[in-house]
This record gives C-alpha cells, sequence and structure tokens, in this order.
C-alpha cells in the first residue's frame, strides 16, 4: 500500500508539471500570437498625419506614423490603443477580434480654439483660422538636445518634410519642404526674413508653418512653397527668474556596411579567380602574414579605423523679468560638436536680448538684438560622400569614400609612410592620411541681427494701431583653407610575376607632391564675404467688434529690403612654413591670384489683409501682395 500511494503521488506531480508546462507554452503561444492591426492616421481634411504616437495602454510597447501617416503595432486581443498628436485631442480605442485595419481621424483640441497663432505680420483667434497653419510650442523642442531646430521638427508639424543630409558638425541643418511644395520654405524670424540654422532652440517661443496659398499670400512669390515663422522668448512681468539648462550626448554610426577582413578578402578574390579559370594570388603564407602583420602584409579595419564616437553638449543661461513698465528676456548660450570622424569640429556662440518697455498708456517700444559666432574645422578632405562623375575628382573625394576603396589586406603604414589603395579613377588614397595629413578648412561666421519697433495705440479710435519697424542684419564670413600634400606608399598585389606585396612612393590624390623631387607644394586659401539687409515697415491695423457679432480684422503695411553682399579672395602656392600660414609666404608672385564679387538688391512690398467674422458662424478673408524691385528695370547690373 505504502509503495501504492508513492507511485501515486509521483504520478500525479509528473501530471501536474506537464499540465504546469503545457498551460505555460499555450500562454507563451498566445502571446506571441498577438495579432497585427494597422491603418492610417488623418486629421479632419484627410490629410495624413506624421509622427503620431501609438501605443498600447499598459504596455511598454508603441510606434509613429511614418511619412504617410500609415502605423503597424502588435495588439493583444482586447487591448487598447491610444493615440496623441500634438495640437490634437488623443484618442483610445479598444482593439477587439479579428480587426487588422484601423483608421483613425485625429481632431483639433477644442481647448486650443482660443489659442493665438501667429500668422503673416500677425496673429489670429486659432478658432479664426481660415488657412492651412500648424504651430509648435518651443516647450516641445526643448525637450530633446539638438544642434538646430530643423532638426527637432521632424515629424512634429502636419506636413512638413525634413531630411537631414549629413551629420558633420556645424553642415547638419536639416533640409525642409512642405508636402508637395516644388520649392523651398520661407523663413521669418521676429517679422524679418532671417535664416532658422543657427538659433539657439531655447530661445523658440514658437513655431508657425504655413502651408497653403491664403497663409503664404501675404509674403509674395519668394513663400510659394510656404513659410516658417519663429518667433523668439519675450520677457514677462515680474522677478527676475534665471535659470540654466545643460546637456551632454554621444553619437555614433548604429551599422556599418560590412566588409571583408583581409584573410577573407583573399579567400574570396582566389575563388573569382578560379571561377574565372585563373590560378589564385593569395597563398596560405600571405594569409598568414596578415593576420601577423608583417612583410608588409596588414588586416586593416578601415572602417573602424576612421569613424568613432562625436559629441554634442549645449549650456544655455536665460534670464527673465520685468514690471509693469518694462519686460526683458536675455540668455547666452554654448555648443560644442565634434564629429564622428577625428577633426571635424564645431563651436557656436549665441547671444540673444528681447526688451519691451511702456513708454506712455498707447505707446510700447520692443527692441531686440541676437548674435551668433561659428567656428567650423574640417581636414582637407570632405567628410561625406560624393554622387555621380564627381568621385574621379581628386580634390573632392571624401574621407568614407576613401575608406571604402581601401583594401583590408595594408597595414596602415609601410616603411613609416601611410600605404595606400587605387580607385577605378586611378587616384591613390589613404583615409587616415586624408584626415590626419591632408590640411585643414577653417571659417569663422559672425552674425548680428537687430529689431526695433514703435507701435502706438490710438487712444481715440478703439482698435486702430500705426506701427514701425526697422531691422539690420549683417554677417561675414572668414576663411582659411591650407592644403599640405603628403606622399603614399602604393601597394602592388601578387601577380604572375611578382609572388609578394610591393610597394612604390606615390603622391596624394591631390598631386600636389613631386615623387621625383621629393617637393611639396602646399596651397592657401584665404576668403572673406559679408553681407548686411536693412529691412523696414510701417503698418496700420484695425481690429473690432460691432454689435457682439461683427469681428473686423484689417491690415495694410509696406516693406522695404536692402540687400547687398561683397566677396573677396585670395591664394598662394609653396608656402615654406605650414605652420605659419599666411598669404605674403607665397613663393611664386604669378601663383597668387586675387578675386572679388559684389551684389545688391532692393525690394518693396505691399501688404494687405483683411477678415470679417460673423458670429463666430461666418467667415470672410483676403489677403494679397504686390512686389516692386529695380533688378526687372532694363539692364541694371
Amino acid at each position: 500500500m505504502k509503495e501504492f500511494f508513492s507511485r501515486f503521488r509521483d504520478s500525479l506531480a509528473a501530471r501536474t508539471c506537464l499540465w504546469t508546462l503545457f498551460l505555460l507554452l499555450a500562454g507563451a503561444g498566445t502571446a506571441f500570437a498577438q495579432p497585427t492591426v494597422g491603418g492610417t492616421v488623418t486629421d479632419e481634411q484627410g490629410n495624413p498625419l506624421v509622427g503620431v504616437t501609438v501605443v498600447v495602454v499598459d504596455s511598454n510597447k508603441g510606434t509613429t506614423t511614418d511619412i504617410n501617416g500609415n502605423y503597424s503595432i502588435a495588439v493583444p486581443k482586447g487591448g487598447i490603443l491610444e493615440f496623441t498628436y500634438i495640437g490634437m485631442s488623443s484618442q483610445r480605442i479598444t482593439c477587439g477580434g479579428g480587426i487588422s485595419n484601423l483608421d483613425v481621424t485625429m481632431k483639433e483640441d477644442a481647448a486650443r480654439l482660443d489659442e493665438v497663432v501667429i500668422l503673416g505680420y500677425g496673429s489670429q483667434r486659432r478658432a479664426d483660422v481660415t488657412a492651412a497653419v500648424s504651430q509648435i510650442d518651443g516647450k516641445e523642442l526643448q525637450k530633446m538636445p539638438m544642434s538646430n531646430i530643423s532638426q527637432g521638427l521632424a515629424g512634429r508639424l502636419p506636413g512638413l518634410i525634413s531630411v537631414q543630409n549629413s551629420g558633420q558638425p556645424g553642415q547638419d541643418q536639416a533640409s525642409m519642404t512642405i508636402r508637395g511644395a516644388k520649392s523651398g520654405i520661407l523663413y521669418i524670424v521676429d517679422g524679418v526674413q532671417r535664416s532658422i540654422n543657427d538659433i539657439d532652440p531655447n530661445d523658440v517661443e514658437s513655431v508657425s508653418l504655413l502651408k497653403d496659398g491664403a497663409a503664404v499670400a501675404v509674403y509674395g512669390l519668394e513663400a510659394a512653397g510656404g513659410v516658417m515663422i519663429v518667433t523668439t522668448k519675450k520677457g514677462r512681468q515680474g522677478a527676475m527668474n534665471l535659470t540654466y539648462k545643460g546637456s551632454y550626448g554621444a553619437s555614433f554610426n548604429t551599422s556599418y556596411p560590412e566588409f571583408l577582413d583581409g584573410p577573407g578578402y583573399a579567400y574570396w578574390y582566389n575563388k573569382a579567380l578560379e571561377l574565372d579559370g585563373q590560378e589564385p594570388i593569395f597563398t596560405a603564407k600571405h594569409v598568414q602574414m596578415m593576420r601577423e602583420g608583417t612583410n608588409g602584409w596588414g588586416n586593416t579595419n578601415w572602417i573602424d579605423e576612421i569613424f568613432g564616437t562625436g559629441t554634442l553638449q549645449q549650456h544655455s543661461v536665460t534670464s527673465t523679468g520685468g514690471s509693469d513698465r518694462i519686460n526683458y528676456f536675455a540668455s547666452l548660450g554654448y555648443m560644442n560638436q565634434t564629429g564622428n570622424v577625428k577633426n571635424f569640429d564645431y563651436d557656436r556662440y549665441n547671444l540673444r536680448t528681447n526688451i519691451e518697455a511702456k513708454i506712455a498708456k498707447s505707446l510700447t517700444f520692443t527692441f531686440g538684438v541676437a548674435g551668433q559666432i561659428g567656428d567650423r574645422k574640417e581636414p582637407g578632405f570632405s567628410a561625406g560622400g560624393t554622387s555621380g562623375t564627381s568621385v574621379s575628382t581628386a580634390p573632392w573625394l571624401s574621407i568614407a569614400e576613401q575608406a571604402a576603396y581601401m583594401h583590408p589586406y595594408l597595414p596602415k603604414t609601410y616603411d613609416g609612410l601611410p600605404t595606400a589603395s587605387q580607385n577605378s579613377y586611378g587616384n591613390t588614397i589613404n583615409p587616415i592620411a586624408a584626415t590626419e595629413l591632408s590640411g585643414y578648412s577653417k571659417s569663422q561666421t559672425v552674425a548680428m541681427q537687430t529689431n526695433a519697433a514703435l507701435q502706438w495705440d490710438i487712444p481715440w479710435v478703439k482698435g486702430l494701431s500705426l506701427k514701425v519697424m526697422g531691422a539690420y542684419d549683417r554677417s561675414s564670413t572668414t576663411s582659411k583653407i591650407l592644403s599640405t600634400p603628403y606622399f603614399l606608399m602604393l601597394a602592388s598585389t601578387p601577380n604572375s610575376t611578382s609572388s609578394d606585396i610591393t610597394y612604390s612612393k606615390a603622391s596624394d590624390p591631390r598631386n600636389n607632391a613631386n615623387v621625383t623631387t621629393g617637393k611639396k607644394t602646399n596651397n592657401l586659401t584665404e576668403g572673406f564675404s559679408q553681407w548686411r539687409r536693412i529691412t523696414s515697415q510701417a503698418s496700420i491695423s484695425y481690429k473690432n467688434t460691432f454689435a457682439e457679432k461683427h469681428k473686423v480684422d484689417l491690415l495694410a503695411l509696406i516693406e522695404t529690403r536692402d540687400y547687398k553682399t561683397n566677396k573677396f579672395s585670395a591664394s598662394g602656392k609653396d608656402i615654406p612654413f605650414p605652420q605659419l600660414p599666411e598669404l605674403d609666404q607665397a613663393t611664386t608672385p604669378a601663383d597668387k591670384p586675387i578675386g572679388g564679387s559684389s551684389d545688391a538688391s532692393r525690394k518693396v512690398g505691399l501688404v494687405f489683409r483683411g477678415q470679417y467674422n460673423y458670429a463666430d458662424k461666418y467667415l470672410f478673408e483676403f489677403s494679397g501682395r504686390y512686389d516692386g524691385s529695380y533688378k526687372f528695370i532694363g539692364n541694371v547690373s
């Protein structure tokens, strides 16, 4: 009997374990067999929304919509999907059984209808806006570190396509277009046409995107591709508030092309020869010397030698405050960026101050000053790739291309000089030498922008205002490019007549080094360019409500823009002391070309805009612009 109960117990335990295991596997199978739900997210006009956040509630699963508004996500039976997007009301939808396609229409948040939206030469209540306008608060841009605001706008404004073509420090701005537009966007900063690339993201109050003809009509033909209006922060009444914000980040390539190592290259090269009916040229002895790095052989991962980890650090100090008579905002910013490739660096310094003063009860004066200094440094060869036949032009062989063309069975140096391969265009290349020995390209850009405006709210006519504004922008760039040639050891692989690797001395791709004489010819080019723009505006506006139902908003404005630019450059050859790169050291007077150019333009624009609102039910709006320029008259040059 004891033995019976012992066997029964063991059997019961075994069956219990088996059933437990079965249930666990069944549960796991259910978990892993979650159905996929997908669809398209659009706004109320049917336009696809890019960057909508889609998450499974009470889980860590999530995704975002792509450029066409599409999404796809695994959802357990009975799971709840939550859709969120800036400026739109969030939605939660329960996914029952059998749902595989789920299209969602996002609706504008009703609480935002009373928000003020920045438009061309003014602002309106969101509820009164009839044109296609999107706006994002600057606080959303400041949630993540970024070198410029164009990077942070990707996926945050409906209809905006943002493509970053380069990660090179100081040149990593994204190119932006509006969906369907064939031309670029016009950028307006604090009411003046300006670049947005060097604005400290911490200084941004809001960004508005005007997307249709009605929205951009007041800016003329230059705005055919849309308008982006950036408004910087202003002061607020209250005690002084001092804020510091800093960040530090690292960047690296998430994936690389998979290149063969030295022994792998030798193996597959021999296989290719065998399939061609030829004898292999790489022997087991060659492979062993590759592994040992002896007798002129090596095993170098040129991608790893070139690419590393870049850094981005930012520091910003802001101060705000004011009284009932005057408000102020001031900021100081610094950014340092190092590239994933050695010797690519960028430093930027930002200064901004905005002041608003109540001179009298109906008279307001605003003043703003902004300044940027950008220092960029890079080697004598570019970092990014080239396209088309430009790869055959030696001076523009990029470092990345040289790394891709280098043979993996070569050591980094031979006989004290960098080794070299030849690309398909016959250029001798080595990415390490291109990074460290080719010279440098340095540039510094100093920019200044000023705004001053005076607004008079006429006391005896309610809603009538007169405003004059003037802006003076100036920017100058100094550049110095020093090309220092170098020698390489060009490798020749074994062939029918030679059973080992051999080297011969060669010059770098720019061919400024003479192999026979050993002479190197240094080249130095210095340049200076500057431009200035004077903008003036005078406007009259009228905004009033009659009988609580009739709202009128009218604007008439005249704007002038005066633009002038100057460029100057000089170059010289054979600088004997590249450590002291000055043009007067050039030893060949004939090789000291000097050149320059200048240009000027003036434009006058007349702007008119009006809106009539009846009982917040019916809206009528009109706008237009007329531009004139002396460049369109005769043959003026």
